[in-house]
């Protein structure tokens, strides 16, 4: 049922002209308008023959698998997922593996095994539908699995030409321009554009890249970028995060290496421009990333690396102020990694996303990324390890005299994202509290997530899918699989369509202050609007310096008849190491609830695990969580 307020909650929120300019192009993709700006068919022809390609002066990460000095590494790992391949499964989102079909392997899903369309125009395609979740079919079409083969046929001196190769080749026979579900997202052909470009560079001097061969991968390449170029104001405008900054740099990369391309200079400015702009934009000046999610902010770090990386190569440099940002985020994310096992808060959206696996780190560490980024701006970081990113980039370890960038001990702010930080030899507390400059995709403000030494054992629940029933999305995306505040049931904001909330929480204070024996922080917030009212909450969590221990006081501070829900996600080692308990405003205890919950280490996997909830009728929960 229509809901005029709610309606008008969401244009204040989103501005007004947002909102008419989306409903414009919606109208367009209906009436059939954005199809025919997209025809399928593209009449211009890729100029450069093979020949004159392997004699060009731009230059890309590396000549060819021959000019490559990476130390060999025989790891086993190597050989078991490239097996995985090459036996006709695939591993999806970094983690789940599935058998591929054996007809329409593009197309077909492989949970429920439903064929998509390939000859419908991509602009009919209703792609967020929630009976099965579409990001399954494009994840193949990323070719990011391309890398462990590469690596494989690398480091052991094998040659899987007639593979790779094979499989673009494949891809390109099935998909016709502008046709099915693999031209939908202009961020997935980013993508992809930039995975064959590390395909045919590698395999550039074999034998089996004939001359038509390239020409057909590179004209499919060429379509691929126009299609790009002529969409990219939808996210400029409607997606304005790591989608834009993805597709500018395939559009970017391609005109660098083709400079005789006749659109390749226009394309080559106009990217740039948009680079240097997004980035500024969507890296805040204290480092933290704007759709506020740690695997997000890692995507464009790998983008930001590969970008330098390029222009620099090739003699073109950004705005320095692109440099600044860069080294910022560094800061941010290094200050937020555990130096072990180079995990962070598993904080905010996290679809799986790894655009260019060049290790056989485990998906969740951030290290070699962040090393490869650092050093590619001239910084370092985690030196004590080379990890193999670096390599393949052909970047060369740092040997400046710049300070190596380090995790900071003690407390540390991070206002424009709201996240607040206290680090000791043993510990790492992180809080989340601060107003939305974004659209947020979790309603889980005053979050905490507490670390004893490499584990987090109070944690976000993950993300899981964005496509699935509304039950399951209210769980993940909402309230309920944070460590944060619930009354009775409803989530701290109302979850609106696809990936928008409605009356989006407000921060009125976040302070911290530290003492020679206590680091402590206040936040307080408005939320809970469509409850009927908004509800004051205050949170302060105390982390004692002389012992290990953590005192949480939750308050509603607005009168209500509702019960204060205290939500905690603990790691199932956390009975054995730690204790909890709690008291309401009268000091008297409340007994815990131990509820069935569930965590989402990576996209499309979930395990079941157990919750501990505090209920009360007052308007006070104090929590102390200690070590045993």
């Amino acid at each position: 049922m229509f809901n005029t307020n709610k309606f008008l909650t969401y244009i204040r929120e989103n501005g007004l002209q947002n909102v008419l300019e989306r409903s414009w192009y919606e109208s367009q993709k209906r009436l059939g308008i954005i199809s025919r700006k997209n025809p399928d068919t593209w009449n211009s022809e890729f100029p450069i023959s093979r020949s004159a390609w392997l004699q060009t002066n731009t230059k890309y990460l590396f000549v060819s698998k021959n000019s490559l000095t990476i130390p060999k590494d025989r790891a086993q790992t190597h050989q078991l997922n490239a097996q995985i391949i090459l036996t006709g499964r695939r591993r999806y989102f970094n983690d789940s593996v599935f058998a591929e079909s054996k007809t329409d392997r593009w197309f077909t899903h492989p949970v429920d095994h439903y064929v998509y369309d390939k000859n419908k125009h991509w602009t009919k395609y209703k792609e967020l539908s929630p009976e099965r979740d579409i990001k399954y079919i494009w994840e193949n079409s990323r070719f990011c699995y391309l890398y462990d083969i590469i690596r494989y046929d690398y480091h052991f001196n094998k040659n899987y030409a007639a593979f790779v190769l094979g499989e673009v080749n494949s891809w390109i026979d099935e998909n016709k321009f502008n046709k099915g579900p693999h031209f939908i997202s202009s961020q997935e052909i980013g993508v992809r554009i930039l995975n064959w470009l590390f395909a045919i560079y590698y395999y550039s001097k074999s034998e089996l890249l004939t001359d038509e061969l390239f020409k057909k991968i590179l004209q499919s390449i060429y379509e691929q970028v126009a299609h790009i170029e002529a969409n990219l104001s939808f996210s400029q405008k409607f997606v304005r995060n790591n989608h834009i900054i993805t597709e500018a740099t395939a559009i970017f990369v391609f005109s660098i290496l083709f400079p005789q391309v006749n659109e390749a200079a226009v394309w080559l400015k106009k990217s740039k421009n948009i680079l240097e702009k997004e980035i500024d934009y969507q890296i805040f000046e204290d480092g933290t990333y704007l759709q506020y999610s740690m695997n997000y902010h890692r995507t464009i770090v790998q983008l930001l690396t590969l970008n330098f990386t390029l222009a620099q190569n090739n003699n073109i440099i950004f705005d320095k102020k692109v440099y600044e940002k860069a080294t910022l985020s560094l800061q941010f994310l290094i200050s937020s990694c555990d130096t072990t096992n180079g995990k962070l808060p598993n904080y905010g959206a996290n679809d799986g996303s790894l655009f260019f696996p060049l290790n056989n780190n485990n998906f969740s560490d951030f290290r070699p990324q962040l090393q490869a980024l650092a050093n590619s701006i001239g910084q370092t970081c985690f030196s004590e390890t080379v990890y193999e990113d670096l390599y393949w980039y052909g970047i060369t370890q740092n040997t400046t005299l710049l300070p190596e960038l380090k995790a900071k001990q003690g407390s540390s702010v991070f206002k424009e994202s709201g996240y607040y930080t206290y680090r000791d030899n043993n510990t790492f507390t992180f809080i989340r509290c601060g107003d939305h400059k974004y659209r947020p995709s979790q309603a889980d403000m005053l979050h905490l997530d507490l670390w004893y030494k490499d584990l987090n054992f109070m944690r976000d629940g993950g993300t899981y899918l964005y496509n699935t029933d509304k039950t399951t999305i209210k769980y993940f995306a909402g309230t309920a699989s944070h460590n944060t505040i619930m009354l009775d049931d409803f989530d701290q904001m109302l979850k609106g369509p696809r990936f928008i909330w409605i009356y989006k929480t407000k921060c009125l204070q976040a302070e911290i202050a530290e003492t020679d024996t206590e680091f402590q922080f206040t936040g307080s917030i408005l939320a809970f609007k469509h409850t009927g009212a908004w509800q004051h909450i205050k949170r302060t969590v105390s982390r004692s310096k002389t012992e290990m221990k953590w005192k949480i006081t939750d308050e509603l501070l607005t009168p209500g008849n509702f019960t204060v829900r205290q939500i905690w996600n603990p790691v199932s080692e956390f009975n054995s190491l730690f204790k909890i308990s709690a008291i309401d405003q009268n000091n008297i205890n409340i007994a815990p609830e131990y509820c069935k919950a569930y965590f989402s280490e990576s996209y499309g996997t979930r395990t079941e695990t157990e919750q501990i909830i505090f209920n009360t009728k007052t308007n006070k929960i104090t929590t102390i969580i200690s070590l045993r």
